[in-house]
C-alpha cells in the first residue's frame, strides 16, 4: 500500500504475480487539506504541522501540547492542540484505510495475504500510523460498525415545541440553516434537526434513511464560525450507504451530487459522502438509473470529468450529463438553481 500525495495505490501479489490493482484518490495532500481547513491556516503550515506534529492516533497523545502559529502582517498567533491536529489527520486516515480494506475484500484476496501489508510512500510515515492498521493477519478484517442511531440529543427542527424555538440554541442552529438559504420546507423534507449538548453539540444533523425507511447513517455539521472540526460523522460502512435512498426515484433523473448539504437543494440527488463514488453506489446506478446529472462543486471539474467517464458507459451510455458551476461556487450556494448553467454531454 503506497499513501502517496494524491493518491493511496494498492498492488495485490500472490506467488510473485500481481493479483488486484486499485488508486483510491485520497492521499497526503488530502490530509493536509483537511488541516488546513481545520485550523483554518495555511497550505505551508499545514503540511508542517502535520510531519512536525502529526500522529495517526489521537488517543496515542498523552501530553496534548499547545502548538503555537505565529500570525501574519500583525495578526494574532493561532493556538493549536496536539490531540485536535491528530483527530483531524485520524479521520481521514480511517476513511483511506475503509477504502483499502474495501478493495481488498473486493479483490477475493482478503484470507490470503499471508505475507501481511507493506506500507510505503509519504503518508505511512505518519507517527503511530501502524496501530491504526488493522490486523496483519487477516483472521477477521471486517470492521464491525455499531448500527447506526440518532444521537440522543437530537432535536428535530419540525417537531420542537414551542417553547424549545425561543431558547437561545434553538434560534443559534436555525438562524445557521436560514444564513445558508435552507427552507423550512427542506427542514421537514429531510427532517433536519440539531444538537445543542453530547458528543455532537452545536452540530446541524441531516438522517439518512435507506429504502426501507431504517436509519443508516447522519451527518453532524458544526454552525460554529470557526470550528476545529467541520464535520464529525459516526462511525459506518459507508461505501455501502446510499443517502436517502428512501426519497430516490429512480425513473427520474439523477443528480450526483458531493456533499449531503449540496443534496438536499436539488431533486432525487444522492451525495457521493465525498470526491469519491462507492463501486455499491456505482452499480446501484448502472442497474437503475435512467438519466444522471453530475452537480459536483466548480473547483471539482476534473473530479467530474473523471467521473462522467466512469458512469458513460455500457447501459448508462448517453445517459450521462454534467453541469459546471463557476470556480467559487457549489449548489448549495445557488440554492439548487443552477438554470444558468444548463447540463451537457462532454465530447
Amino acid at each position: 500500500m503506497d499513501i502517496g500525495g494524491g493518491t493511496t495505490d494498492i498492488t495485490i501479489f500472490q506467488e510473485g504475480i500481481i493479483r488486484h490493482t486499485a488508486v483510491i484518490a485520497f492521499g497526503g495532500n488530502v490530509i493536509t487539506k483537511d488541516i488546513k481547513e481545520g485550523c483554518t491556516v495555511m497550505t505551508e503550515q499545514a503540511e508542517k504541522l502535520k510531519i512536525k506534529f502529526g500522529s495517526a492516533l489521537a488517543d496515542e497523545i498523552v501530553d496534548n501540547r499547545i502548538i503555537t502559529i505565529p500570525g501574519l502582517k500583525g495578526r494574532e498567533p493561532k493556538e493549536i492542540s496536539e490531540k485536535n491536529l491528530s483527530r483531524i489527520i485520524q479521520a481521514r486516515l480511517e476513511e483511506i484505510l475503509d477504502l483499502v480494506m474495501y478493495e481488498i475484500r473486493r479483490s477475493g484476496y482478503e484470507k490470503k495475504l499471508i505475507g501481511g501489508i507493506v506500507l510505503t510512500g509519504g503518508g505511512a510515515l505518519l507517527k503511530n500510523f501502524e496501530l491504526l492498521m488493522p490486523d496483519k493477519n487477516f483472521e477477521s478484517v471486517k470492521k464491525l460498525y455499531n448500527k447506526v442511531k440518532l444521537p440522543q440529543e437530537f432535536i428535530s427542527f419540525k417537531t420542537a415545541s414551542s417553547g424549545l424555538k425561543l431558547i437561545h440554541h434553538y434560534k443559534r442552529a436555525y438562524n445557521y440553516l436560514k444564513e445558508r438559504h435552507v427552507t423550512d420546507e427542506i427542514i421537514e423534507k429531510f427532517n433536519i434537526g440539531f444538537c445543542y449538548e453530547g458528543k455532537y453539540a452545536n452540530r446541524i444533523i441531516i438522517p439518512s434513511y435507506n429504502s426501507y425507511d431504517d436509519l443508516n447513517y447522519f451527518v453532524a455539521r458544526s454552525y460554529e464560525i470557526k470550528p476545529y472540526r467541520k464535520y464529525d460523522n459516526p462511525e459506518a460502512e459507508k461505501q455501502t450507504v446510499i443517502f436517502n435512498e428512501y426519497l430516490i426515484d429512480w425513473n427520474e433523473p439523477i443528480h450526483i451530487v458531493e456533499g449531503p448539504f449540496d443534496s438536499i437543494f436539488l431533486p432525487n440527488a444522492i451525495p457521493m459522502l465525498g470526491k469519491v463514488m462507492s463501486d455499491f453506489l456505482f452499480e446501484k446506478l448502472y442497474e437503475n438509473a435512467k438519466k444522471i446529472i453530475i452537480v459536483l462543486d466548480g473547483d471539482a471539474w476534473i473530479d467530474t470529468e473523471k467521473l462522467y467517464y466512469k458512469l458513460n458507459g455500457g447501459k448508462l451510455f448517453g445517459k450521462i450529463w454534467v453541469v459546471k458551476l463557476p470556480e467559487d461556487k457549489d449548489i448549495a450556494d445557488l440554492q439548487g438553481n443552477y438554470d444558468n448553467y444548463k447540463p451537457f454531454q462532454i465530447n
